[in-house]
């Protein structure tokens, strides 16, 4: 069975990285469409007062799950924080 994060570009996945991390996605070569894809989608929210981009809980689940399949996050009280 095909994994739901199999079908996101790596621009998709940077984006999510770049949010959870915050890092500013212009300076990672990613335009504002690609944001505002992203945000249609579910996976990221903006703020319009601040101009701050925020995982969603989809976001959050989807970039947990990249990073379990990469063996980055773990399951257990080791597993990295995503805010």
């Amino acid at each position: 069975m095909e994994k739901p994060t199999t079908k996101l570009s790596a621009q998709d996945r940077v984006i999510l990285f770049c949010v959870a991390t915050g890092i500013d996605h212009g300076a990672a070569g990613i335009l504002a469409q690609a944001m505002q894809s992203m945000a249609i989608r579910g996976f990221i929210a903006h703020n319009r007062e601040n101009g701050a981009y925020t995982l969603t809980d989809s976001g959050r689940a989807t970039l947990t799950a990249i990073l379990e399949d990469a063996a980055v996050v773990t399951t257990d009280d080791r597993s990295v924080p995503l805010t």
